[in-house]
């Protein structure tokens, strides 16, 4: 086995490898074969770039087909290979009680409907809806925008439509008109009424709802007194079905893959680090259409998922194990987990006090006065340095050079200072206060005074949640 192992990390230098290297020059080149070659490798990065590239040297030369020059003008090419689509769904905002009429027509029709949430965040037990888009084919979608607020609300507009004051029966479904700025309220339609009209077809069992991680946007209208069922089929489950290695788990990236459609980054919309903002300040006419197409291309991708599971024959895998766990799952999340706080934020002040007996117990013993125990170059200086322990068959770490004083190290030096047995219980009381006792209560739902976790069916290539 060593043997075999040094075999392979061995990098073979007189491997028969012919090197062409006029062949290796930079040149002019097709955008859509290069894009080809990238889906087929799973070079996401470089499809980023090659995008980028495209998008700087004028999209007419990158959808008809032409050559791309890697420093300008563009050349004709003989071939034209099937060019990238750029998400070209009909969007149909909703804003008016006819088109929210005419959607709940279509909706009833539907032999399937994919649907999407707009939330103002991450956390489905948190956040607030901002805006729901549904689907009945593959080329059109609807928005129905509930939260939005004017990109110039002042700081501290409530943002979404807050699931609490929605319970109230008073409450218009949307943020309060005196919360955002005179002349600028976005047009529309209240939540309640949004709800009762889509409600009978996102009920109606002989309806299917087809979704991409279906148990965030499920949870989420939930919240909402929207139980949408039956859901029978989610693209990112399946998916990882067909490969439990996958890399395009995100819907914009299997897309990409499987559609060669390139969808909108949120990020576009949005922005990044400090000057993101929240969707519900993003634009209606600019969010719908972002918006449509996560509802929209799950229903292609569920043709062609579809037909990958039946030949690996996984359908039943999908039908009978994987979408029951997902109402399963939003239940066991939902109800979260009940803390008492009070009793917490008095063992926190135990552990505390415990912490301050320890660090002058530490100082104590070792007689050199106070020092930073967190520090692994002062913690060394002391014990190695001042008390001269042993340091026989102790590791440096890479980075500070310093003895490597883990839990394991200690626990193996406990018997040569009375200061080590110290250490050791002092870490684990910083520990369970830090990590558990001081943290647990910060994540507390301001909605349900409880904490929510979060299952993830797709973690594990062996099925563990």
């Amino acid at each position: 086995m060593a043997f075999l192992s040094k075999t392979l990390a061995t990098i073979k230098r007189d491997a028969p490898i012919t090197l062409n290297l006029p062949a290796c020059v930079t040149h002019d080149f097709d955008p859509q074969v290069v894009n080809e070659v990238f889906r087929q490798v799973e070079f996401r990065t470089m499809l980023s770039r090659l995008q980028k590239l495209t998008n700087r040297q004028g999209s007419t030369s990158a959808q008809s087909g032409q050559q791309m020059s890697m420093f300008g003008d563009a050349v004709e090419a003989p071939t034209s290979p099937e060019p990238v689509t750029l998400a070209p769904y009909e969007t149909i905002i909703v804003t008016t009680e006819a088109q929210l009429a005419e959607l709940a027509e279509a909706l009833n029709k539907a032999t399937f409907i994919g649907f999407d949430t707009e939330t103002t965040g991450l956390d489905k037990m948190a956040e607030s809806l901002v805006g729901i888009s549904l689907a009945v084919d593959g080329n059109c979608g609807y928005y129905i925008p509930v939260g939005h607020v004017p990109a110039n609300a002042p700081a501290g507009t409530p943002l979404g439509v807050d699931p609490v004051a929605f319970q109230n029966p008073s409450h218009n479904g949307g943020p309060h008109q005196e919360d955002l700025l005179e002349g600028y309220t976005p047009d529309q339609l209240p939540l309640h009424q949004v709800i009762e009209a889509i409600r009978p077809a996102l009920t109606n069992p002989n309806i299917g709802k087809v979704a991409h991680n279906a148990n965030y946007d499920f949870v989420m209208l939930r919240r909402y007194g929207l139980e949408v069922t039956p859901m029978v089929f989610d693209t990112m489950i399946a998916e990882w079905l067909t490969n439990t290695s996958s890399r395009f788990l995100g819907l914009k990236d299997l897309a990409a893959q499987r559609l060669n459609v390139q969808m909108q980054k949120i990020e576009e919309l949005i922005g990044t680090g400090k000057n993101q903002i929240s969707f519900a300040r993003v634009a209606i006419e600019k969010a719908a259409p972002y918006a449509v197409a996560d509802a929209v291309v799950v229903l292609p991708l569920k043709e062609q998922l579809e037909e990958d599971l039946k030949q690996r024959d996984l359908r039943g895998l999908l039908d009978e194990m994987e979408m029951p766990l997902v109402p399963l799952l939003a239940d066991i999340e939902m109800h979260g987990v009940l803390l008492d706080v009070p009793f917490l934020k008095t063992f926190g002040n135990e552990l505390g006090e415990r912490l301050a007996q320890l660090e002058d117990n530490i100082y104590l013993t070792c007689s050199y006065g106070k020092f930073n125990i967190n520090s692994l170059p002062q913690l060394s200086d002391v014990l190695f340095g001042k008390l001269g322990l042993d340091t026989a068959g102790l590791k440096k770490t890479k980075k500070t050079k310093n003895f490597s004083l883990t839990a394991d190290v200690l626990e193996d030096m406990r018997d040569q200072h009375p200061v080590i047995p110290l250490i050791l219980e002092y870490r684990q009381v910083q520990k369970l206060r830090s990590t558990y006792v001081d943290a647990l209560p910060a994540l507390v739902n301001r909605y349900t005074g409880r904490v929510h976790t979060s299952f993830n069916i797709t973690g594990t290539s062996t099925g563990r949640v």
